[in-house]
C-alpha cells in the first residue's frame, strides 16, 4: 500500500498525516507541530581535515498554525508573514519557504517502539541509527571512535584529532526502517538524524527549500531493491577480485619487495594496495 497523506481541517487544531498501511509516520497538529523552521548561524572550524561544527539557531520558529488544501501552508501564530509550503506528490514530500532569511528546517518524524532505523551511508560505529545523533559530514575519520575514551580525549587536547562515533567518508541522508519503507532528503545542504529520543526521528537541514523521498515495499529487500533502483546498484565483482587476497601494505620502495615474499609463500594475492606513493612522510602527527 503506498503513503498516503490524510489532511485534518479542523478549526482548533489542522494539520495532516503521512501513513503508510494506515499508520503515521509523520503526524502535524497545530498543538503538535512536526515542522518548525529557524534562522542559524554556523561556525565550521576544520583542522587537519578534522572538523568542529556548531550552530547558533536565532528565531526559531514552530509551526503551529495551517491551512490546508492541495499545498498546506504553515506558519507560526506570531509571524504569519513566514509561510512554509508544503506539497505532497509520487511519494515526495517537498518544501519552500517565503522567506530567504529562514536557512533551517526541523522535522519531526514518528518511529514506532520496536521499529529499528539503519542507514546514513556508511556508517562505521553502529548499525541501527536508534539513540544516537547523527550529523551527515565528510571528515578524517579521526583517531578513536568515542568520546568518553581516553585515547580520544587525548588525541582531541593534543591536536584536535580525536575521532566521533559518526565520523565517516561516506555520509547520505537516508535511512531504512524496519517498518518496509525508506526514506531519503534531498537536498546538499548539511543536515542532521537525531534519534536521540525515543519515538522520534527528528530531521535537520541547513536550508528551507528540500525533498523527502519516500520507498516501501512489502519486503525490507524489496525496499532496498527500491533504493539500488533509486541510487544505482553495485555491478557485480570480476573474477579477480575475489580469487586472492588484496594485500595493504605502507613501506615505500620495500612494499614490492615485501608483496613478492608473500606471493613467494604460495599466497594467493589479486592486487596490491599501496598508499604511500611517495614513501613515508614523517608529520608532526605521525606517519
Amino acid at each position: 500500500m503506498p503513503f498516503d497523506v490524510v489532511l485534518h481541517d479542523h478549526l482548533h487544531d489542522s494539520g495532516f498525516d503521512l501513513r503508510l498501511d494506515g499508520e503515521n509516520v509523520l503526524s502535524h497538529r497545530m498543538k503538535a507541530p512536526a515542522f518548525a523552521i529557524g534562522r542559524g548561524i554556523a561556525s565550521v572550524n576544520m583542522l587537519r581535515g578534522n572538523f568542529d561544527i556548531s550552530d547558533d539557531v536565532q528565531d526559531r520558529l514552530v509551526l503551529d498554525c495551517a491551512d490546508v488544501g492541495n499545498e498546506i501552508r504553515l506558519w507560526n501564530s506570531t509571524r504569519p508573514d513566514v509561510i512554509l509550503t508544503i506539497s505532497f506528490a509520487d511519494n515526495v514530500l517537498k518544501t519552500a519557504c517565503s522567506d530567504p532569511a529562514y536557512n533551517r528546517l526541523f522535522v519531526t518524524m514518528s518511529v514506532g517502539t520496536d521499529e529499528h532505523i539503519w542507514g546514513g551511508g556508511e556508517q562505521m560505529s553502529y548499525l541501527a541509527l536508534n539513540g544516537r545523533r547523527f550529523p551527515f559530514w565528510t571528515s578524517e575519520p579521526g583517531v578513536g571512535r568515542d568520546k568518553s575514551t581516553v585515547l580520544t580525549q587525548i588525541m582531541d587536547a593534543q591536536g584536535g584529532a580525536g575521532g566521533d562515533y559518526w565520523s565517516t567518508n561516506y555520509p547520505q541522508p537516508t535511512w531504512l526502517s524496519s517498518r518496509r519503507y525508506a526514506g531519503h532528503l534531498a537536498t546538499e545542504a548539511y543536515s542532521v538524524f537525531d534519534l536521540r529520543e525515543p519515538g522520534i526521528l527528528g530531521i535537520e537541514c541547513w536550508t528551507t527549500d528540500v525533498a523527502l523521498e519516500f520507498f516501501e515495499a512489502p519486503t525490507l529487500a524489496g525496499v532496498v531493491t527500491r533504493l539500488s533502483d533509486r541510487f544505482g546498484r553495485q555491478p557485480q565483482l570480476p573474477d579477480w577480485a575475489i580469487e586472492g587476497a588484496i594485500v595493504g601494505l605502507k613501506d615505500g620502495d620495500a612494499s614490492f619487495d615485501r608483496l613478492e615474499n608473500i606471493v613467494a609463500s604460495g599466497a594467493a594475492i589479486a592486487g596490491l594496495w599501496c598508499e604511500d606513493w611517495v614513501g613515508i612522510r614523517q608529520t608532526s602527527f605521525g606517519k
